[in-house]
């Protein structure tokens, strides 16, 4: 029989573009996947006491708050129990098993245009069910890690009180050293039990890494085919924003060639009233000269005929008075 993990044989362009409705809008705040959260924030109080302090490990100053991973993971490689430490982390999720972006994994899902297949919701709902459990159990295991580690620290310095008292009789009355012997065979019975309780908070953790690892191969596939349908999609929109970018382009050239055309027009237009100007002119000035020329030509024409009267008129009275 199948795994409900086992994914179908849906392409990228099926995820997206299958008869699938579009999503329904979300609100701003609703970002991330519940249990997929790339950072998953813890109280610091939780993590620190007197004997097991974190400012190794985050400085001088303890924020209020710390991711769980980078607590997780500086667990990990401090750690002294050969059982955990054989599981190799992430150092960035602080997550056994194949490294998982969930940043992008968030990204992908929440950018996808529709809907995505139920078999493909239902593989990261166990995946994030599955990933809060180990984170969970994680933090159990730490903070009864803590617990424990704190019991036999105060049962290590009751116990050399204890030796103290016996070297030194002289320095301590008997209700002191009965005080003492009392509470260090308490101190004994709870870290018994304090014990018992770690092996089996560590067997739980073991239970949900083993967990976490084969639920993160089953989705991965899954993550896969979504990767390459966010992929297509966002070629399709660089695709879209280019073929925007060149029609803008396209229009504006066309506005630019409508606008130098225009110019054009209207610089020709003007060269034309212009040169219609000069015509009426020139023909004007044309006209006047030769109105002018024929003047000329008619007051020179009546000036050689009056010079040649006169000159016809002076030559008849020589002639007569040659005769006398």
């Amino acid at each position: 029989m199948s795994s409900q993990l086992t994914p179908e044989r849906y392409t990228a362009m099926d995820i997206l573009f299958a008869n699938t409705p579009k999503k329904e809008e979300k609100k701003k705040d609703e970002i991330v996947m519940p249990g997929l959260e790339p950072k998953l924030e813890i109280s610091q109080i939780s993590f620190t006491s007197e004997f097991i302090p974190l400012e190794d490990a985050f400085g001088d100053q303890i924020p209020a708050k710390v991711p769980l991973s980078e607590v997780i993971w500086n667990d990990h490689q401090a750690s002294t129990c050969r059982i955990t430490s054989s599981v190799e982390l992430d150092s960035q999720t602080a997550e056994p098993g194949p490294s998982i972006n969930y940043d992008m994994l968030n990204k992908m899902i929440i950018n996808v245009p529709r809907r995505m297949p139920d078999t493909y919701v239902k593989a990261f709902q166990i995946l994030a069910l599955t990933r809060v459990r180990y984170l969970a159990a994680y933090q159990v295991f730490m903070e009864e890690k803590r617990n424990t580690t704190d019991s036999f620290a105060t049962g290590k310095i009751l116990f050399d009180k204890k030796l103290h008292i016996h070297r030194n009789p002289t320095l301590y009355s008997k209700s002191v050293a009965a005080e003492n012997e009392a509470a260090l065979r308490k101190i004994f019975t709870e870290c018994a039990k304090l014990k018992e309780q770690f092996e089996e908070y560590r067997r739980n953790l073991m239970r949900s890494i083993y967990e976490l690892i084969r639920v993160k191969g089953l989705a991965m596939p899954y993550i896969v085919r979504l990767r390459a349908a966010y992929l297509e999609v966002q070629r399709q929109c660089q695709e879209q924003k280019e073929r925007e970018r060149l029609e803008k382009v396209r229009l504006e050239n066309e506005r630019n060639e409508k606008k130098r055309l225009a110019r054009e027009k209207t610089r020709r237009e003007n060269a034309q009233k212009v040169a219609l100007k000069e015509d009426a002119a020139t023909k004007a000035r044309k006209a006047l000269e030769a109105e002018a020329w024929a003047a000329y030509l008619a007051k020179s024409k009546r000036q050689r005929e009056e010079d040649e009267a006169d000159h016809s008129r002076g030559a008849k009275r020589v002639n007569l008075g040659n005769g006398y």
